[in-house]
C-alpha cells in the first residue's frame, strides 16, 4: 500500500516544479517581450529620423537622384563600396546620403536586374547584449517595381517611394 506522507510529499514537489516552470516560462516570454517592444520603439525612431533628414536636406527625388550619381560613378571608377566610418567617404555631391551617417553604401549593378544601391543606416549585432535593429534604404535604377531586387537575408522591403525601399 501507498503511504500517505509519501504522496504529500511527491504531489508537493510535482506542484513545486510545475510553479518553477510556470515562472521561468513567464520571464522568459516577459523578456522576449520587452525586446520586441524596445525593436519596434527603436524602428520607429530610426523611421523617424531618416525621413526627417530625407525631407530635410531635398526630398526623395534628391534621393534619388544621389543613388544615380553613385551608380554612374561606380561604372566609371569602379568603386562600388563606401565604408564613410572607415575613411571611403561618399562623393561631395552626396548631400543627403551623407547626412544619414550610413555604415555602409554599395552600388550593385548584375546581368538582367536593373542597378541598385544599398544604404546602410542602421544596425548592429550584439553578442553579449541587445542588438541595434537593421535599417536599409534600396534604391533601384529605372524600376517603379512593388518589390525590391536587393538580396536580403532577413528584414521586410516595404516601398515607400517609386524605386526606394526601405528594408527593416
Amino acid at each position: 500500500m501507498s503511504d500517505p506522507a509519501r504522496n504529500k510529499t511527491s504531489s508537493l514537489r510535482a506542484v513545486l516544479w510545475a510553479a518553477i516552470l510556470l515562472a521561468t516560462l513567464y520571464l522568459v516570454w516577459t523578456c522576449g517581450l520587452i525586446s520586441w517592444v524596445a525593436d519596434s520603439r527603436d524602428r520607429h525612431r530610426q523611421r523617424e529620423f531618416v525621413f526627417a533628414h530625407v525631407e530635410a536636406m531635398g526630398g526623395w527625388e534628391a534621393f534619388k537622384r544621389e543613388c544615380e550619381t553613385l551608380i554612374a560613378e561606380s561604372r566609371t571608377n569602379g568603386q562600388h563600396q563606401w565604408f564613410p566610418r572607415f575613411g571611403r567617404v561618399l562623393p561631395a555631391s552626396c548631400k543627403v546620403i551623407s547626412d544619414l551617417n550610413p555604415q555602409d553604401v554599395q552600388a550593385v549593378y548584375s546581368d538582367g536586374k536593373p542597378p541598385y544601391v544599398t544604404i546602410k543606416v542602421f544596425g548592429l549585432h550584439s553578442t553579449g547584449g541587445r542588438d541595434t535593429p537593421f535599417y536599409y534604404l534600396v534604391y533601384q535604377q529605372l524600376s517603379n517595381s512593388a518589390t525590391c531586387i536587393a538580396p536580403f537575408h532577413r528584414g521586410v522591403a516595404k516601398k515607400i517611394a517609386d524605386s526606394v525601399f526601405e528594408v527593416y
